[in-house]
């Protein structure tokens, strides 16, 4: 008679790899978890305080854990302005 031999995996070597949805250049990469958000930053050699990720709908800290199968998007913090736009309250005179 065969002999049966049942191997028990962890659930990491079941599910899929997480997609991490990157943009400037827009692209999707799997990476494997788990992992905190600070790590796979800098795996994917991103400044940690210059993006955002977001896991599903939820914004998450860099201490936050991702696990395989979660759907992440990674977006660049982008701030700034006109600096040709004067301070509230503020006129721009010509002086002559």
């Amino acid at each position: 008679m065969a002999e049966c031999v049942l191997a028990i995996l962890p659930m990491s070597a079941l599910s899929s790899p997480m997609q991490v949805q990157l943009s400037h250049p827009a692209r999707t990469v799997e990476v494997k978890g788990p992992k905190k958000v600070k790590d796979l930053l800098r795996e994917l050699n991103l400044v940690v305080e210059a993006h955002l990720v977001i896991k599903g709908d939820d914004l998450v800290t860099e201490d936050e854990m991702l696990y395989d199968a979660d759907q992440v998007e990674i977006r660049p913090v982008i701030s700034g302005g006109s600096p040709h736009v004067p301070p509230h309250g503020s006129r721009l005179t010509s002086q002559k």
